[in-house]
């Protein structure tokens, strides 16, 4: 067995970390012996999973959650922006109400104008 794999004859169990070699598998021939002359033998492969160090993670931080905290930094600071207030012509008085019939009129004249100048070309 490795030194580091150990057997506990309580609960019939292996345990233990492995230190220096990981990422290799283990061939561990466990045999049973009954006492009275009987035995059975069995083979377990023990496969060790790499440790995942800072190293090892630092590519995945700086191409996953790097741009990520970026990102949220930038639409934070968006939401703190200065936006300039519109020339006293252009605001509405407290009693003017919206004139959506006109809105929707330029939009159409708009979209007619946009769609002859496409048939022309």
């Amino acid at each position: 067995m490795p030194p580091w794999l150990t057997f506990i004859a309580q609960n019939r169990t292996l345990l233990g970390v492995p230190k220096d070699r990981e990422g290799e598998t283990f061939i561990v021939l466990i045999e049973v012996d009954d006492g009275r002359g009987g035995s059975v033998q069995q083979i377990v492969t023990v496969s060790v999973n790499p440790n995942y160090v800072i190293g090892k993670l630092l590519p995945l931080i700086m191409v996953g959650v790097l741009p990520m905290i970026v990102m949220f930094v930038f639409v934070f600071t968006l939401g703190f922006a200065k936006v300039p207030p519109l020339p006293q012509d252009q605001m509405m008085d407290e009693n003017q109400k919206p004139d959506f019939d006109s809105y929707r009129f330029l939009l159409d004249q708009r979209t007619k104008a946009r769609r002859r100048a496409e048939k022309k070309d």
